[in-house]
């Protein structure tokens, strides 16, 4: 399966939501509020379909959402979580509610 289209259009969705971070960070927001609007806004956007995607999203198309996770801890002003350990974290949190259930 190719995931390309997928994060093609949040790369171009990233810029826009790293657009507003910036923005926020111009009127000196403090820093908890900034974390605050990426989670909700832009890695909740950039992630959504991360369990899907699992191991089978391109290097390519993995590396350009971590530079776009590093645009945004560089504004936030903070080391933010890559890609790679949210997909991992996501997943063992899908496999063990898939178990959970099942008991």
């Amino acid at each position: 399966m190719d995931w390309t289209a997928n994060p093609d259009a949040l790369c171009r969705g990233g810029q826009r939501w790293l657009y507003f971070l910036r923005r926020l960070a111009s009127f000196n927001i403090c820093k908890k509020m900034l974390q605050m609007f990426y989670q909700t806004v832009v890695a909740s956007a950039l992630f959504y379909a991360a369990v899907c995607w699992g191991g089978s999203i391109k290097k390519k198309d993995a590396s350009r959402l971590d530079k776009l996770v590093r645009k945004a801890g560089s504004i936030v002003g903070s080391e933010l979580d890559s890609l790679t350990s949210v997909v991992e974290r996501q997943m063992l949190s899908r496999l063990l509610s898939i178990i959970d259930n099942q008991l």
